[in-house]
């Protein structure tokens, strides 16, 4: 039985030539990609850390930091206010 936790991501990548032009300047050494950091956290983290990553890869990198600061905030909330997504709900 193999023992490596199972990634959510299929290891079919592009490659660096058939990805998206503000994708190829992102790759990190061991052709490490947001995705499979991104992918270890809820969706909140792992937005920002999407947005952090790309940064500017796309556009405006303030708008970009921005974003990211939202998902954070929408993260700290949940955390401070547990109970408000599911007064939410109820509505």
């Amino acid at each position: 039985m193999d023992s490596k936790p199972k990634s959510k991501v299929s290891k079919t990548k592009k490659p660096l030539n058939e990805m998206a032009p503000h994708y190829q300047n992102t790759i990190l050494p061991n052709n490490i990609e947001c995705i499979d950091v991104a992918q270890h956290f809820n969706f909140n983290k792992g937005n920002a850390i999407k947005y952090i990553w790309l940064a500017g890869s796309k556009g405006d990198p303030v708008k970009d930091l921005k974003k990211a600061i939202e998902y954070l905030q929408f993260e700290i909330n949940l955390i401070e206010n547990p109970n408000s997504l599911r007064n939410f709900l109820k509505k």
